[in-house]
């Protein structure tokens, strides 16, 4: 052990002054301000200064930096009135949320779902919202698909209007018994089951009503043959009955592919006479392989089917 080192004076003293060593404590500058500004970090005036640029810098980017604020909005699948609304419903959104931490006017802190959720909720007439896209440079695009007065549905004695994504609209109201029945304005879908719907109702879920839509317009864009009305056995069934003005009826399954059924029909439709075809009854359309034709002559026309 080497004691020569610890018999040296020098060392025993600087032993002595690390044993004896005290930190010194800074004191605590005058003043309730400068104590919270010292505790936080900002003990001089150039980093007070610094902290007080950058913090004016934020609140001008998040509040006030016109170039980041939305300004111009594109919508599209909407017609001039919806279009208008929905503009108005951002203006409204971005009011109620100015002044929250992060404003949603601003593009940078724009939420795509909150606005999407308030759209939904708030405008009747938006049935989905398909994208939001926001752009620098005071651009938001919004693509929508409008919900429109599409059919008249019938449940029993009662008619309602059924929207474009199947959802039930308002109830229609009945003739008094000594007044005529009104036409009804909009194609009719007939429920052929014993059921309660009620306004606000889903119909026809999102695939059924695809089915629906695809099919009625390619049999009259394609086939040039008007559509007088559908029978449904029930919101839950996936059978549908499509009756023609031409004077004969086409039976579907929901759950097939609507183009495989329209090839099909179209197939079928284009193989007939012009005479053949004012005999036509009905086509069946519901089997994987096959197809049915029954002429308005034949005893398959009086029979029901299921």
């Amino acid at each position: 052990m080497d004691t020569k080192r610890f018999n040296n004076p020098e060392y025993k003293k600087q032993i002595k002054a690390v044993r004896n060593y005290r930190r010194v404590k800074p004191s605590a500058p005058p003043g309730k301000t400068q104590k919270v500004l010292h505790g936080v970090g900002l003990p001089n005036i150039k980093s007070q200064i610094f902290a007080l640029l950058l913090v004016a810098l934020f609140v001008y980017i998040f509040y006030f930096a016109k170039f980041l604020m939305i300004r111009e909005i594109k919508i599209e699948g909407v017609d001039a009135q919806a279009s208008t609304e929905i503009s108005k419903n951002f203006e409204d959104f971005a009011k109620t949320h100015r002044w929250y931490i992060f404003p949603e006017r601003n593009v940078l802190f724009f939420s795509k779902s909150a606005f999407s959720s308030y759209l939904l909720k708030n405008n009747y007439k938006v049935a989905a919202v398909d994208q939001i896209q926001s752009k620098l440079w005071n651009n938001l695009s919004i693509k929508v698909q409008q919900r429109t007065e599409k059919y008249s549905l019938q449940v029993g004695p009662n008619s309602y209007i059924l929207n474009s994504d199947s959802t039930i609209g308002a109830q229609l109201p009945v003739a008094a018994p000594d007044q005529p029945i009104a036409a009804p304005t909009h194609l009719v879908i007939k429920d052929t089951a014993d059921e309660t719907v009620s306004s606000g109702d889903k119909f026809l879920d999102p695939d059924k009503n695809s089915f629906l839509q695809k099919v009625s317009a390619d049999i009259e864009s394609k086939l040039s043959l008007p559509i007088e009305s559908y029978e449904v056995p029930g919101k839950a069934s996936d059978q549908m009955t499509v009756y023609l003005k031409k004077g004969f009826k086409v039976y579907f399954t929901t759950t097939t592919d609507p183009d495989l059924y329209f090839q099909r029909f179209y197939t079928l439709w284009l193989q007939l006479t012009p005479d053949q075809q004012d005999k036509l009854a009905y086509f069946d359309l519901r089997f994987d392989k096959n197809a049915y034709s029954c002429n308005k002559a034949d005893p398959c026309a009086a029979a029901i089917i299921k």
